[in-house]
């Protein structure tokens, strides 16, 4: 179901899609208000209780907008660290020297994560509202406007990072933009780079020698998602 709604968020999205994004958020639904029902007879200090107590504050959520943060948190949240990892894995084993510097130090999977971020990052698009007029070169971007932000070509530009296209863990000017800035700063930042962490600490020290096992990689469609569909390795 996650994956429906990924597919949904495309810039093109296709009517089948957007179809079957509808039928998967009533299924959500469904299960979220079995939550919510579970958890009024036996309540819990969870995020979901904290954010149902906000529902009778005042200017606290409504029913629906938890709704709407209960379905933002389980897609984005599970779509994009999936990419991660499966973008990060192949940048890393693409680039074995990489690979094996972490093999043979683990206490460089934490910057690892960082340039796997910066170098192939799993959303490629964002879109903002001008809240006023902004000067922007030669260009005012009215208030109102929308506007779209590539974060692949940030995370590549030459003026900032040096040698842009090429992979270094050990890197010093890796500060990206993969989970955006201010305001608008990924509320699962934290968790998505523990989760990468966990997982890349966790085949390097089990499969040191793992390996691409070749052919052609399938890339999802769309242009705001990247990331593989599957990964193909050896583990010998």
């Amino acid at each position: 179901m996650v994956a429906y709604f990924a597919a949904s968020l495309s810039l093109y999205a296709t009517p089948a899609q957007q179809q079957q994004a509808g039928q998967a958020r009533e299924e959500i639904r469904q299960y979220f208000d079995e939550v919510v029902t579970h958890l009024k007879q036996r309540p819990a200090d969870t995020l979901l209780n904290r954010l149902l107590e906000s529902e009778h504050l005042s200017g606290g959520l409504s029913r629906e907008e938890i709704f709407a943060n209960c379905v933002l948190l389980l897609a984005a949240g599970h779509e994009t660290t999936t990419n991660l990892i499966g973008n990060g894995i192949l940048a890393m084993l693409q680039h074995r020297d990489q690979w094996q510097a972490v093999v043979n130090d683990p206490s460089l999977v934490e910057p690892a994560v960082e340039e796997m971020l910066r170098f192939d990052s799993p959303v490629q698009w964002v879109s903002r509202v001008a809240g006023e007029d902004i000067a922007f070169g030669d260009v005012t971007l009215p208030a109102g406007q929308v506007i779209l932000g590539c974060l692949g070509a940030a995370n590549r530009d030459p003026d900032h990072f040096a040698e842009p296209d090429r992979f270094d863990l050990r890197r010093k000017d890796a500060k990206h933009l993969s989970f955006g800035t201010g305001i608008h700063f990924c509320l699962g930042a934290a968790l998505a780079k523990m989760e990468t962490e966990i997982a890349l600490r966790a085949l390097v020290t089990r499969f040191p020698n793992m390996r691409l096992a070749g052919g052609k990689l399938k890339w999802l469609k769309g242009m705001t998602f990247r990331g593989v569909t599957a990964l193909p390795v050896l583990l010998d």
